[in-house]
């Protein structure tokens, strides 16, 4: 009885360190898939903000021409 509780908690620590390093795994993919958008997503306001900025300053500069 006694070999058979030590075998149960090696196979206990054994599931306990898989599950850890799954969930070590996992939390990394997340971090570096939520890095990915991140990025992606600063790369898109930018290049939008750039885009209003360039119609703006059309805009302003197609008002200027009229009120001459």
């Amino acid at each position: 009885l006694g070999d058979q509780g030590g075998d149960h908690h090696v196979q206990v620590a054994k599931v306990l360190s898989m599950a850890q390093e799954m969930a070590e795994r996992l939390t990394a993919e997340a971090k570096s898939e939520a890095d990915s958008m991140l990025s992606d997503a600063r790369t898109k306001s930018e290049q939008l903000l750039s885009e209003a900025r360039t119609k703006s300053d059309g805009l302003v500069n197609d008002a200027r021409s009229r009120a001459e």
